[in-house]
């Protein structure tokens, strides 16, 4: 358990719930007494992380806007170089997805199952 937690400390991933909420509880599975809930962090963290990239152009973690001569015409995917994952960056071009809709989708879906990938190895 404890081997576990370091882990994921050292990922250094302040940005990502998921590992958040697996910090969390994995810390609440040591024995101990609590003056909070497991719920009551649980709860905490999404509400900081709904509000921490209201104001970023995609309103996620981890993308970004890709410009090109000054016209936005990509999202990019920029994972923390930490985690060793090659590529560490990937684009998601407006015109290959039809719009930026749907390449905002794409690199969402990226982002998540590249990082989804490295907690199913825990």
């Amino acid at each position: 358990m404890f081997c576990k937690l370091v882990f994921l400390l050292n990922l250094q991933v302040k940005n990502w719930l998921k590992i958040q909420i697996c910090i969390v509880k994995t810390i609440y599975a040591i024995d101990n007494v609590r003056h909070n809930t497991l719920q009551y962090w649980i709860d905490r963290l999404q509400s900081i992380f709904s509000n921490r990239y209201e104001f970023s152009s995609s309103g996620e973690a981890y993308i970004s806007i890709g410009r090109k001569n000054g016209l936005e015409v990509e999202w990019v995917v920029k994972l923390p170089k930490n985690l060793k994952i090659r590529p560490a960056e990937k684009s998601f071009s407006y015109i290959r997805y039809e719009g930026s809709d749907k390449a905002l989708k794409a690199a969402i879906d990226y982002r998540d199952n590249v990082l989804d990938n490295i907690l199913a190895q825990l």
